[in-house]
């Protein structure tokens, strides 16, 4: 029985490792310098923080912290990318970075404004779609 056992996870191993090796990453390689590269993943990050913040706030009913945490991803963060990095981005991945901000944009304004919870959910749900295409298409690599 203890034989069976691992031969079957030698095979399974086997199997699982192959298919590991042999799948190709064949998302768009954007190539950055090892700055621009940390400043960009470093606004993934803080997109993914102010999503849970929304998302906590919106589950409370707590409006002003919505917009606490989406105003700041907001126009006010897409103008802050230097012209410099913009031209090395393709022009997909510009257009996914500024419906992200545009959506946080809105989140904020819904929160201000009329504060329907069940809106800004939706509404964050739409935004999170750009994360997920922008991850499925593109990869950064640092120029060598």
């Amino acid at each position: 029985m203890k034989t069976i056992r691992l031969t079957l996870m030698a095979v399974l191993w086997l199997i699982s490792n192959q298919a590991w090796s042999e799948s190709a990453d064949n998302r768009t390689v954007i190539w950055l310098t090892d700055t621009e590269k940390t400043a960009l993943l470093s606004e993934m990050r803080q997109f993914l923080s102010a999503s849970h913040q929304i998302l906590s706030a919106a589950l409370t009913e707590d409006a002003d912290a919505v917009e606490a945490a989406a105003r700041p991803m907001g126009v006010k963060l897409m103008k802050s990318t230097p012209d410099a990095l913009k031209t090395k981005l393709p022009k997909g991945f510009g257009e996914l970075g500024s419906r992200t901000h545009l959506g946080f944009e809105e989140i904020a304004n819904e929160a201000s404004g009329m504060g329907d919870t069940n809106v800004i959910l939706k509404q964050l749900a739409k935004l999170q779609t750009n994360c997920i295409a922008c991850h499925a298409h593109y990869q950064f690599k640092v120029t060598p």
